[in-house]
Formats: structure tokens, C-alpha cells, sequence
């Protein structure tokens, strides 16, 4: 639902917050109501469902506003993992003495979509000011477009990647090599050198395609 609403709308960070906020008022209805009114904490319950909305929308925003399969999918693993360390430090502020209402554990589920909420509405303004400032620079009379830049840039990511992974295999060989010889070398500068060789290759191909925020 929530992404059909931002594709109709045209704004998917919009969309995503109106979820979280029915999420903070179904959170704040389970910790504010008496336990015996079981029928408003439900109806809390169920408005909590909207806090995915987020998690979706960003995950759209990392594949539409990053350039490079390489570094699409390094930011989603990021992500990702932040999401898990998330859900493996969130059940521990369920505490036993806080039982049955644990209401530090609520507060602070409020408190962290409150700060998510805070993020969104960074990111949208940060969008809107990258769009209204390359859509500036495309109205100058001397600005000119590449054809197929977007495949042009997709290709020579390809291209860099390919060739990172040579050199990778070369460094890797040229390290057996020593071992097996018992050439002088050592082998941590060896390894640095693939670090420092994977930082530069990736340093040259960076560059995002435009915000959007539709």
C-alpha cells in the first residue's frame, strides 16, 4: 500500500513518514491506555504495522539515488545490517523487572521512530535542495547533456569492477608466489597494497545519479 501511495502521490518519503507517525500514535495509545482497555491498546497494535513503511521506502531510495551496482549494493548491506544490529539491541530493553507494561522498552521505541522520523524529514529536504540545485544548473544556457550518460556511467562501474577483481587475483598470485619461494617480502605490505589498491579503484568511480524523491 504504502508503495502504491508514494508512486501516486509521487513521494515516497511523505508517504513513509505518515506511516511512522500512525506507528508513534499506536505506540504512545499502548503505553498511555489502562491495561483493561484491551480494545484501544489493540487498535494501538495494529497502527504500530506502519512503522515497515520506512524500511521499504528507503530501501528504494538507496536502488534510485545511487549509482554503480558496487556501491548500490554495499550501501543496502550497510543498511541491512544496521537493521539487524537494530533487532538483536531492541529486545534487550525488555526487561523482566519492567514487567507486564514495560514502558521504558515503549518509550524508547518512540523515542528511536521519533529520531527515524527526524532522518526523513533530513532527507527530504536535503533531496529537495540537490534537485532544485541541478535543476539551476540544467536551465544555464551553457549546460549540456551526454547522451546515455546513465549507461555510460553503469558501463565504466562494470568496467572498474572487472578490473579491480584482476588486479586483486594478480596481487593474490604475486603473494603465493613469495611464500612458495621464500622471497624476502613481507607479506603485510602485500595485503596493504590490495587495501590501498581496492580504496583508489573505488575512489575513482564514485558520483550518484540525481535525488529522487517521487
Amino acid at each position: 500500500m504504502g508503495g502504491y501511495l508514494g508512486d501516486k502521490f509521487g513521494n515516497r518519503i511523505a508517504v513513509a513518514s505518515f506511516g511512522l507517525i500512525l506507528s508513534i500514535i499506536g505506540m504512545a495509545l499502548i503505553v498511555g491506555l489502562p491495561l483493561d482497555n484491551n480494545s484501544g491498546r489493540l487498535g494501538g497494535y495494529y497502527l504500530t504495522q506502519a512503522s515497515a513503511m520506512p524500511f521499504v521506502a528507503f530501501l528504494s531510495l538507496i536502488s534510485s539515488n545511487i549509482a554503480g551496482y558496487t556501491k548500490k549494493t554495499t550501501v543496502a548491506a550497510l543498511y541491512l545490517i544496521g537493521y539487524c544490529v537494530g533487532n538483536i539491541i531492541g529486545p534487550q530493553t525488555f526487561r523482566p523487572k519492567d514487567a507486564p507494561r514495560y514502558v521504558p522498552a515503549e518509550v524508547t521505541i518512540i523515542a528511536c521512530w521519533c529520531v527515524c522520523l527526524c532522518i526523513m524529514a533530513f532527507i527530504y529536504m536535503w533531496n529537495r535542495f540537490q534537485n532544485s540545485k541541478k535543476a539551476k544548473l540544467r536551465a544555464r544556457p551553457d549546460y549540456v547533456k551526454l547522451e546515455n550518460q546513465e549507461w555510460l556511467v553503469s558501463q565504466y562501474e562494470t568496467l572498474v569492477s572487472f578490473l579491480r577483481q584482476k588486479l586483486m587475483i594478480v596481487l593474490h598470485r604475486i603473494s603465493r608466489i613469495a611464500r612458495t619461494r621464500s622471497l624476502y617480502i613481507r607479506y603485510e605490505l602485500i595485503d596493504s597494497m590490495k587495501m590501498n589498491l581496492a580504496y583508489h579503484i573505488q575512489s575513482i568511480c564514485r558520483g550518484t545519479s540525481g535525488a529522487n524523491i517521487s
